[in-house]
């Protein structure tokens, strides 16, 4: 089955202007986490994680990608907790709509290939050195489009009522 979604970065980055700016509209739902990740191998039995977009201050490159793993306590039964952001900033490079610069080293390192086989997102192959890493490009694939769309219907259908994505 081939994902279809009806929007794409610019309507991705519309949402979190318009629920996370300096002025968000109250009347818009913000974003909820979506895309389930098989991140058992991983994190020690944390078991499902999920992407959750935020926003970072820098226009060209505005979108953040966290990711939250289901955890377990007796007290609080289950809940998701960050434990990584997959994304970095470089201002001083230019990068494409829909791709973002991947933070694959350190303590990221052991979520790439979880990441990549979740199909939300793919290695374009392109790398930029700096300071002491590698940073690959990634891009947010139809099938990303796909589950924020599917997980964040509401939130879609009030930015295309309010007109600030196109209908």
């Amino acid at each position: 089955m081939r994902a279809r979604a009806r929007i794409g970065f610019a309507d991705v980055v519309a949402a979190l202007m318009v629920t996370n700016g300096p002025h968000p509209d109250k009347s818009v739902p913000p974003l909820c986490p979506f895309g389930a990740l098989d991140l058992r191998l991983v994190l020690d039995g944390t078991g499902v994680g999920q992407i959750a977009l935020g926003r970072f201050k820098y226009v060209a490159q505005p979108v953040a990608l966290d990711i939250l793993a289901l955890s377990t306590n007796d007290a609080q039964g289950d809940f998701y907790e960050p434990v990584g952001r997959v994304n970095v900033v470089l201002p001083q490079h230019q990068l494409e709509p829909g791709n973002i610069f991947a933070k694959t080293y350190g303590e990221n390192e052991p979520l790439r290939e979880p990441l990549l086989r979740s199909g939300l997102l793919r290695d374009t192959g392109g790398r930029i050195q700096e300071w002491v890493a590698e940073i690959e490009v990634w891009e947010l694939t139809l099938e990303f489009y796909a589950q924020c769309e599917a997980a964040n219907r509401t939130t879609f259908a009030r930015l295309r009522e309010r007109q600030y994505i196109a209908a």
